[in-house]
């Protein structure tokens, strides 16, 4: 999704190099490769670093990270623990869940918004929202 957007090719126009990654819990790693979300961003953050430092193109003193969506939550915790990024964006994200409009009131349906949760389930490998919310309350 990110790289059909544009996002690259406009950072690319502007001297930035770009890597574009499913993290576990997305897009390919997710659906192909099993890799359920986890809340230690910084290991898979670690990797990226890890595989880019092996690159004498890419320059170590100016690696960052940009997290769009639940990846602005992510990225955060990622540049916290991961001490080589020297940069981080984080892009809209639900911060907190337990207090967050997905989660069901009183005086709301019991079933939260589903083009929100739905993915999470997926994501986290819980098979419901009872499940998902259950160490959140």
């Amino acid at each position: 999704m990110l790289y059909y957007t544009g996002f690259a090719a406009e950072l690319a126009k502007r001297g930035i190099s770009t890597l574009v990654m499913d993290t576990p819990g997305s897009g390919e790693a997710l659906r192909m490769r099993g890799l359920k979300a986890r809340y230690d961003t910084e290991v898979w953050a670690s990797a990226c670093v890890d595989y880019l430092e092996n690159d004498p193109e890419v320059d170590q003193t100016r690696i960052g990270l940009v997290g769009w969506s639940l990846g602005g939550y992510y990225a955060p915790r990622a540049a916290a623990f991961e001490k080589r990024l020297k940069l981080v964006v984080a892009w809209g994200a639900l911060h907190d869940w337990g207090g967050d409009s997905a989660l069901p009131t009183k005086t709301r349906s019991r079933e939260p918004c589903s083009t929100l949760l739905g993915p999470r389930l997926l994501g986290m490998g819980v098979k419901d929202v009872n499940e998902f919310f259950a160490d959140r309350r």
